[in-house]
């Protein structure tokens, strides 16, 4: 974080995974995500039991269930998509005749608590001047990151707003 020298007055970080290495955040942990889009324009509900999800969209249904903290494999797993599809066709048997699309592994960041909060960080900056770096946290949401972010954007914003207002005694101005 450091490395922004002289260029920026605030700095908001939503690094995701990326917090573990950017300001050493050991908290961070990966949690594996295997999902499977199908073809079954009769689902129009959302059904969630035993870990499984069936999620309808416009085109496709989205079939999950996998959730592994601190697994960064980005390969799919034949285990993982048998046990997604023997899940959700004992609650929605239909889907055994939906057609699959596609297939793919997603990380989700994960840290507890999630992270939003302020930090003063010793600057050194391009012209070897020491300063203060402020930056506001806003990352580690893990699978809630829809859910939690309309809160958590609007905690760090007030953040932000706060950092202005204590450093009123010189123009700060935006760079972004």
């Amino acid at each position: 974080m450091s490395q922004m020298g002289d260029s920026y007055d605030i700095v908001v970080n939503c690094s995701g995974l990326n917090a573990k290495s950017l300001v050493n955040d050991w908290k961070m942990i990966p949690v594996r995500g295997q999902a499977i889009k199908v073809r079954a324009p009769w689902i129009k509900h959302f059904y969630f039991a035993d870990e499984a999800y069936v999620i309808p969209g416009r085109d496709y249904v989205t079939l999950g269930g996998i959730k592994q903290y601190g697994n960064s494999d980005l390969n799919l797993n034949d285990l993982d998509r048998q046990s997604i599809w023997q899940r959700v066709t004992e609650v929605v048997p239909s889907l055994q005749n939906a057609e699959v699309v596609m297939e793919w592994v997603g990380l989700r960041p994960q840290r507890q608590p999630v992270r939003v909060e302020t930090e003063i960080i010793d600057n050194i900056g391009l012209n070897h001047t020491k300063s203060n770096l402020k930056v506001v946290h806003n990352y580690g949401h893990g699978g809630h990151g829809i859910t939690y972010s309309w809160g958590t954007a609007k905690q760090a914003t007030e953040l932000v707003q706060q950092l202005l207002l204590s450093d009123s005694s010189h123009q700060l101005s935006s760079k972004l």
